[in-house]
């Protein structure tokens, strides 16, 4: 028997080697300018992405991540927010591209992935559900991975809750029927990402870019995304 049945591979900061803190100040930040002509000022608007953003983390599960976020980013700046959904959609597949630049090439993401479908039977983009569809194909697009390569992809519609919370995992768990005995979550986040072993999910943590709690890191699987591979590669 195989040890993974199921692999699921965080995006940011893993598969996609980043500078999370300059890559949110350039993303919202490209994000607010591309808005202001439809008359919303940019330090509001932000205000109102940072709002609608850490009520999605907190989420209980009673609404999806998208209705969370809408709520309360309508709350903020006032129902006309919801005449542009597609507008702020739109910005994903243009402006969003600025924020590239905060990222850079991995040229072992193709190859874990390649090496995960050798070894699973389901491989997931399990990247923390805070973003529409097209926000994650655009990101993936700058690693010149197709979407297709996953069985299963989280975003904001489809999902009730966030990481850290290890009902994020459940419910993925749940949905997918997944069997925590023989699932791998790698990821570069050692709290949003170790969270997975709270429902019984082995996890490796890339240190690349690691962010975290890194006392912790020693409860888990570690190392470079380089290491990972060849960890992949050795089952």
């Amino acid at each position: 028997m195989a040890k993974y049945s199921s692999i699921l591979f965080d995006l940011d900061g893993n598969l996609l080697p980043m500078d999370m803190d300059n890559f949110i100040k350039v993303y919202f930040g490209a994000l607010a300018r591309y808005m202001e002509p439809y008359g919303f000022e940019q330090n509001e608007f932000i205000a109102g992405i940072w709002a609608g953003t850490k009520a999605m983390v907190k989420n209980d599960g009673t609404m999806t991540n998208e209705e969370r976020f809408w709520n309360t980013f309508a709350e903020k700046l006032g129902n006309r927010v919801f005449d542009y959904v597609f507008t702020i959609d739109s910005f994903y597949t243009k402006d969003f591209n600025k924020a590239k630049t905060t990222t850079w090439e991995n040229p072992n993401a193709i190859r874990a992935i390649e090496a995960a479908h050798k070894i699973a039977d389901r491989v997931i983009l399990a990247t923390n559900p805070l973003f529409p569809p097209c926000a994650v194909h655009t990101r993936l697009g700058w690693l010149d991975i197709d979407p297709y390569e996953f069985d299963y992809i989280t975003t904001y519609d489809n999902s009730h809750f966030c990481k850290p919370n290890p009902k994020y995992y459940a419910e993925l768990a749940e949905k997918l029927e997944l069997d925590p005995a023989t699932t791998l979550m790698i990821g570069n986040d050692i709290d949003e990402d170790g969270a997975a072993a709270a429902v019984g999910f082995d996890v490796f943590i890339t240190t690349d870019c690691v962010l975290g709690s890194k006392d912790n890191l020693g409860n888990f699987r570690h190392g470079t995304f380089e290491k990972m591979c060849e960890y992949l590669e050795s089952l």
